[in-house]
């Protein structure tokens, strides 16, 4: 038996591992620039921001559900798993306010890259986004990460400028990055944090 990810908003989750989770991939992506549980826990429970996950069932569980009885009731629903049961694969939050958006995090699992997670978390925030009439996106990409700014770009953002040593302690710069669902709003002013690691 298959079981196709999904992805599911945090608040449909349990919120103790949906953390747990998504700090942990934070730390392994993002290193000494990871947000931590506090900080994680924050931007969670902020409601002008919406996170979501690409979660999918383990190889143990799914060898369970191939052993079980066929007379056996499969459950599908998240409520019913247990959280053993489910890995993140990737992560990825927006904030939105007064008609404007910015993608605050996008972070996949190094071990599910190239699956086109990123891309389907990136369609959900857009989409989203569309749903609650943004008038424009932004976001802030590493003026290094050429595979992210393929991405966005196959998207619709556009670059509008370089923010030189964005990212100070690493000594960075970054290119911002819009994408205008609406006729361009004047004095549209990011919030920016960043979006790497895709």
């Amino acid at each position: 038996m298959s079981h196709q990810a999904m992805i599911v908003l945090f608040n449909d989750l349990e919120l103790q591992w949906a953390l747990k989770n998504a700090t942990d991939l934070d730390r392994r992506l993002f290193g000494d620039q990871a947000w931590g549980y506090e900080v994680m826990s924050h931007e969670v429970m902020d409601t002008s921001r919406t996170y979501i996950a690409d979660i999918t069932e383990s190889e143990k569980a799914m060898n369970v559900d191939n052993e079980r009885d066929d007379n056996q009731p499969n459950v599908q629903s998240l409520e019913m798993y247990d959280s053993q049961r489910l890995i993140m694969r990737g992560y990825a939050g927006i904030w939105i306010g007064d008609g404007k958006a910015e993608i605050m995090t996008v972070g996949v699992d190094n071990n599910y890259r190239r699956q086109g997670i990123a891309g389907r978390m990136l369609d959900w925030l857009i989409n989203y986004a569309r749903i609650n009439d943004v008038g424009r996106i932004s976001l802030e990409v590493l003026a290094d990460n050429q595979t992210a700014q393929q991405l966005y770009h196959s998207r619709g953002f556009e670059d509008i400028g370089l923010l030189s040593n964005y990212y100070a302690s690493q000594g960075k710069d970054c290119i911002k990055m819009v994408l205008d669902l609406k006729e361009h709003i004047m004095g549209f002013s990011a919030k920016g944090i960043r979006m790497e690691q895709q």
